[in-house]
């Protein structure tokens, strides 16, 4: 072979090694499949999102995008189900899927266009047999089938049949597949503490009133706060559970998939878009949707307020009584479900688009958004004295899932060798108790890697992020996200590394400059690892001081909503303000 050979993913029964390889992204390159790769005289092409400039063009670019095509998509389906609902309805349940549905291919489009600007042309397997695949039932699903190997080279050889069919040399691989449709979800099992809650919860139905104040679902309240709020309300606290948890059964593929969207494409990516998307539409917007809808209208509840934290994203039957109770007088309100410092790319502004009111941790952005304490974080300051320096890692999937201020995709690796670098310039003193916690595997294989270079005796034993912060004296944050609010309001010292890839909005640089001024944020991990060494003897002389202290309680005031013992007071005098208002 003259030509080289392109691999899109990991599957090793599509590599052909018999010249030079082309890996298109570090995602083919599984840590424990290292032997195998290795042998290969290999190149591995740059992420196209490595540019940041070409992230947020392409940002901006996909969200206009998504606004043209959800227009199609909702002129479509009304005509489909015999429906006149209007875009608000739809974009609340197809949304999800449709933002990250158009990431998704961007990114595999310009994946093989950076390749091709590389080589003219490559061998690539390609399977001869039929590839067809089941549709996702649920945006959750379809979550699950995007971040697969399989699904990916599916995906990949369809674009390059599409747009590169005459750059392409297959290499068959029909006898080495067998494609078998599959389902990805798993059955959960039901433990009996909460089979028990269920129970409680669905003879609850028989009293509560199904015009109540605020309906909660998801809302990631922990129990003992979830129902003290619900009696200030002068409610019953439930979970729906028996309301909003049924399985609709399989239907056989609907004919829609044969036809197309009325929509305009603007160039050839759009061109395979209109192609494709009618196939990856989750059966839940499709085949199952009647069954869904009519089933949804059983639920007889009508609240003043509906409240989520997350349901709104992936639960299909409450997305879509929401979506139907958001037509009446109800308010939508939306929480965020975790956070520190806001990003300045994420979800096309989805959850302000659909909600009335959008709660956030960080101070209010717009007129929309209220801020509030975290519902997730209750402050407890840890009075037990720690010993290691604890750093918490990162993953994202092997997949690019969207297209946001995150390192995404094969950016992981380029994190993962910071926080190395990280650890290698710790002095000897605070290495002797550096504990590193691994982000649980989202394919990279952090854990072993950590271990390879550290050993085994570094890596934590912390059963949860509540043990870290407990068993350390120093922690070290490398994602600008929950985990960093958790371990600030927890009073431990902390700093956090942020490194490329995570870009911020424009409503924290006040912020993000005091703690940087105080060494609480840091961008150069040599220079917060000189921070580390430098203080760990005597941590109070930084932590304890005047100018930290007064950092540290800008964070709590900008960042948490103010942590305080009056959280209940705030949230209850929030609800009842959001009615009094729907009255008016």
């Amino acid at each position: 072979m003259s030509k080289k050979v392109l691999i899109t993913t990991a599957l090793e029964s599509t590599w052909f090694s018999e010249s030079s390889v082309v890996f298109l992204g570090e995602w083919c390159k599984l840590y424990h499949r290292k032997r195998e790769w290795e042998k290969l005289d290999f190149e591995v092409i740059p992420y196209h999102w490595r540019d940041r400039s070409k992230l947020g063009i392409d940002h901006d670019y996909l969200k206009e995008f998504y606004e043209r095509i959800l227009i199609a998509l909702v002129q479509k389906l009304n005509i489909w189900h015999g429906l006149e609902e209007e875009e608000k309805f739809w974009r609340i349940l197809i949304g999800p899927w449709l933002l990250t549905y158009v990431s998704v291919i961007w990114d595999r489009w310009e994946n093989l266009r950076i390749a091709f600007q590389k080589e003219d042309s490559y061998h690539t397997a390609v399977s001869l047999n039929s590839l067809n695949f089941a549709e996702p039932s649920d945006y959750s699903e379809f979550l699950q089938f995007i971040g697969s190997d399989l699904w990916n080279f599916r995906k990949y050889q369809e674009i390059l049949l599409f747009q590169y069919k005459e750059k392409i040399n297959p290499l068959s691989i029909e006898e080495l597949f067998v494609f078998q449709e599959q389902s990805y979800r798993e059955l959960k099992k039901v433990g009996l503490k909460q089979k028990l809650v269920n129970l409680v919860d669905k003879i609850g139905s028989l009293f509560d009133s199904k015009t109540k104040k605020v309906l909660f679902f998801h809302s990631y309240f922990n129990r003992k706060n979830f129902y003290l709020l619900n009696f200030f309300l002068n409610q019953l606290p439930r979970s729906y559970a028996s309301e909003f948890e049924f399985e609709i059964g399989a239907h056989e593929k609907s004919l829609f998939r044969l036809e197309s969207i009325p929509f305009d494409p603007k160039n050839s990516f759009e061109d395979f878009v209109l192609y494709d998307i009618l196939k990856e539409i989750p059966q839940s917007y499709l085949e199952s949707f009647s069954d869904l809808y009519y089933a949804v209208r059983k639920i007889k509840y009508q609240p003043k307020i509906i409240f989520t934290a997350n349901a709104h994203f992936w639960h299909e039957p409450f997305k879509l009584w929401m979506a139907q109770a958001s037509k009446e007088n109800t308010k939508l309100v939306i929480s965020s479900h975790g956070g520190s410092i806001p990003p300045k790319m994420s979800m096309f502004n989805h959850e302000e688009d659909i909600s009335n009111c959008m709660v956030t941790w960080f101070k209010a952005a717009n007129l929309k958004q209220r801020q509030l304490p975290p519902s997730k974080i209750i402050e407890k300051r840890i009075s037990r004295r720690g010993r290691y320096c604890t750093m918490i890692g990162m993953e994202l999937l092997r997949y690019a899932y969207r297209a946001e201020a995150a390192p995404m995709s094969s950016l992981v690796i380029d994190h993962f060798d910071d926080t190395v670098t990280f650890c290698n310039s710790l002095s000897d003193t605070v290495s002797k108790d550096l504990q590193i916690w691994p982000y649980p595997n989202q394919g990279w294989d952090t854990k072993n890697r950590y271990t390879d270079i550290f050993g085994r005796e570094k890596i934590s034993l912390s059963k949860s992020y509540q043990h870290i912060y407990s068993d350390s004296r120093f922690i070290v944050c490398t994602y600008p996200q929950t985990t960093f609010s958790e371990a600030m309001a927890s009073g431990r010292p902390t700093i956090l590394l942020l490194m490329d890839f995570f870009e911020t909005d424009p409503v924290a640089d006040e912020l993000l400059e005091i703690l940087k001024l105080n060494k609480i944020i840091f961008t150069d991990p040599i220079l917060a690892a000189n921070h580390v060494s430098s203080v760990w003897d005597d941590l109070d002389s930084w932590w304890e001081s005047d100018s930290v202290k007064i950092a540290r309680e800008k964070f709590n005031e900008v960042a948490l909503g103010g942590l305080s013992n009056n959280w209940l007071f705030r949230w209850s005098k929030f609800f009842n303000q959001l009615i009094i208002e729907s009255k008016s």
